[in-house]
This record gives C-alpha cells, structure tokens and sequence, in this order.
C-alpha cells in the first residue's frame, strides 16, 4: 500500500519484496547457518515436522492414534503395527489394532492403545515424565 492509499501494483510489491530480501541477506544466511531446518520452515512458513519429515501422531484418548509423514508399514497385527519414517521408526501397541484408513502420508489406527514408541524411546500410558 503506498502512503496515497493506492494498492501496490504486483510488481511494486515484487521490487519492495527483492530490496527487503538485498537488506536481509546476511541474516537469511546466518538463520540458515545457525537454526538449519527449523529457521528454514519459519520462513516458508510450513510445519517443521513437515519439512524435517518427522512423525507427528495425534493421540484422542487410548482408543485412536492418527500418524502423519510415514513412508510405509513394516508390521501389521492386532497388537503391534511399525512404521518407517524419514527420520526412524515408529511402534504403536496395543490390542485389536486396526489401520481404520490410510493415505501415502497419513493413517488412523483404531483400537485399545497401550504404547507408542519411537526409536527405542517408549512413552507408556500412565509412565511419569
């Protein structure tokens, strides 16, 4: 916006845009440097999970687990159903474990969710952290 008022044109933006990333380059670089991949999914503004390609699991309660940024599944039963991600592997156990949907990303497990490990880092339900 431009001190009469009048809308930027797409290319005045584009200008100010370029002269603001000239001033910036400096600290764009050391960002990087220093903060890797987080600084990286700051500016882009996408999730760090996302870019990092590490799981994110949303639990609701004991009964439902929904994983995102998997790459396939290396174990499937009623009790146990591994997964491999970018980044590692991830375990969830339980009892009548059910793959109730799942896409190339994302999956909901069903069932009686007893633990979640990740890469020999277990979290057990009622474990105190």
């Amino acid at each position: 916006m431009h001190a009469n008022g009048r809308k930027a044109s797409h290319r005045e933006q584009r200008e100010q845009l370029i002269k603001k990333q000239k001033g910036n380059k400096k600290s764009l670089r050391e960002g990087i440097r220093n903060g890797g991949d987080e600084f990286l999914a700051d500016v882009l503004r996408i999730p760090s999970d996302t870019l990092m390609g590490n799981f994110r699991v949303t639990l609701t309660g004991d009964s439902r687990a929904l994983v995102e940024n998997y790459r396939s599944i290396l174990e499937y039963s009623e009790e146990r159903i591994l997964l491999q991600g970018k980044r590692g592997r991830l375990g969830i156990e339980g009892e009548k474990l059910i793959i109730d949907f799942y896409t190339g990303n994302d999956m909901l497990v069903r069932g009686r969710i007893k633990r979640i490990l990740l890469e020999g880092i277990s979290m057990e339900k009622g474990e105190d952290q």
